[in-house]
């Protein structure tokens, strides 16, 4: 069933990082390590200007996506794509 583009959807509020989420204690196997390097450089600026994670459930993407928010002092915002991809992307980028 596909949503007209004028059906409004809802964006959730009120997701906050997880102050504990961290690179250090990102509990991760070796290969990893270069990964987690990589974060470390994009956020010196002296790394890689896109990186893409991903990986199955419980992996720990959205662990290292708040560690490095919160490393670069930046805001996130969390958008649940599977509920959104009917979503006219004006509404959605409108809240």
């Amino acid at each position: 069933m596909t949503r007209s583009p004028s059906v409004r959807c809802q964006i959730p509020l009120a997701v906050q990082l997880r102050d504990e989420a961290t690179l250090d204690n990102f509990l991760a196997v070796p290969a990893v390590a270069p990964l987690l390097r990589a974060l470390r450089g994009q956020l010196r600026h002296d790394g890689e200007a896109t990186i893409f994670l991903f990986g199955p459930a419980g992996a720990g993407k959205t662990h290292l996506l708040q560690a490095a928010c919160h490393l670069a002092g930046a805001r996130a915002q969390y958008l649940p794509l599977a509920e959104l991809r009917e979503c006219a992307a004006q509404e959605v980028l409108q809240g």
